[in-house]
């Protein structure tokens, strides 16, 4: 039983999910920025 592991590996999960959030809603309005010109 190691429920640190588990802990670890749910918060890494969820830091990836976070860093990748930001880089869509960073990416997002310069991809808009290029179609709308």
């Amino acid at each position: 039983m190691q429920p640190m592991s588990i802990v670890i590996q749910a918060d890494d999960l969820g830091l990836r999910a976070f860093a990748a959030l930001s880089f869509l809603s960073m990416m997002f309005p310069y991809e808009l920025h290029l179609t709308r010109c």
